[in-house]
């Protein structure tokens, strides 16, 4: 609170339709305020936008959950020479991060996620306790059409 450009939600942008700039800085840091019904082990999956890195080498940012020490990601890939990992999150449309967590009870937590880094663009940020689940998300207006297409064939 308090910092009017820590976030800046961009309407229509990535999967969410709403992928938040993150302002470099702990100052500007986000913190989701989540309730689990599960404790134990939990994947965090945190999506961002693929992005060149801005003015350094590299573009990161951190992440902790429940004000234990900050993870800190790096979503820099080898762009210049257009490496696997850029295409697939280029393809993907995110840098996706799939971190495991133990919670040690149920009830509420908190994730707070910062960028160390400019050009750090939060769009999806999701927490499951089936760990090994595989997913793939399609924006809502694509699902959609794809819904409506399915129902004239």
């Amino acid at each position: 609170s308090g910092n009017a450009n820590r976030a800046v939600p961009i309407e229509g942008l990535g999967y969410s339709t709403k992928a938040i700039s993150l302002t470099k800085g702990i100052e500007n840091a986000i913190t989701y305020k989540i309730n689990t019904t599960s404790s134990g082990s939990a994947n965090i999956r945190i999506c961002m936008l693929p992005n060149h890195p801005v003015i350094s080498d590299d573009i990161r940012y951190a992440i902790s959950v429940d004000n234990e020490s900050p993870k800190i990601i790096s979503i820099q890939t080898d762009y210049k020479n257009r490496d696997e990992a850029w295409k697939r999150n280029v393809l993907r449309n995110q840098s996706v991060t799939n971190l495991e967590h133990f919670f040690d009870k149920s009830g509420e937590h908190n994730i707070t996620i910062y960028a160390l880094d400019d050009g750090i663009i939060l769009d999806q940020l999701s927490v499951d306790f089936l760990i090994d689940r595989k997913c793939y998300e399609f924006p809502s207006c694509i699902k959609q059409k794809i819904n409506k297409f399915m129902l004239h064939k």
